[in-house]
């Protein structure tokens, strides 16, 4: 097997295994347009480590194929707004999506905690639920 498929394969499992491990954070429906909305998680979650996954469930399965389209900030503990881009968009399922995003060396030293996330989208969008996982690459 070549380099690059050990690699691709590699960090495929990876991204199977962090959103095998994710936590439920919001349950929907959950509306999402171009008006941000701000969806408050059921409990606080913490990032540690520079890998942030948010893993959505839509309602429609085709309206997963416009993921790449949302945006997300995530909304601190101590309410600061933090970006969760530039977003990797890995399909886990039929409606299964996950934004992945690695912080790499930007990654603070401590625990981040947030309480929600902020969603827009320039077309109209019904998640299920959301997911959360955080840790090593």
């Amino acid at each position: 097997m070549s380099a690059r498929r050990t690699l691709a394969a590699s960090i495929l499992l990876a991204l199977g295994a962090s959103c095998a491990r994710s936590e439920h954070v919001a349950s929907g429906p959950i509306e999402v347009g171009p008006t941000p909305v701000e969806v408050a998680f059921d409990h606080e979650v913490s990032a540690e480590g520079p890998r942030r996954d948010l893993v959505l469930d839509f309602a429609l399965p085709a309206a997963s194929f416009d993921a790449s389209r949302l945006r997300a900030v995530l909304v601190a503990a101590d309410g600061t707004r933090e970006d969760f881009a530039p977003a990797t968009v890995v399909r886990r399922g039929e409606a299964l999506v996950a934004l992945c995003v690695d912080r790499g060396a930007e990654a603070s030293s401590g625990v981040q905690r947030y309480r929600a996330v902020e969603l827009s989208c320039d077309r109209p969008l019904r998640l299920r639920s959301i997911r959360w996982w955080s840790g090593p690459r």
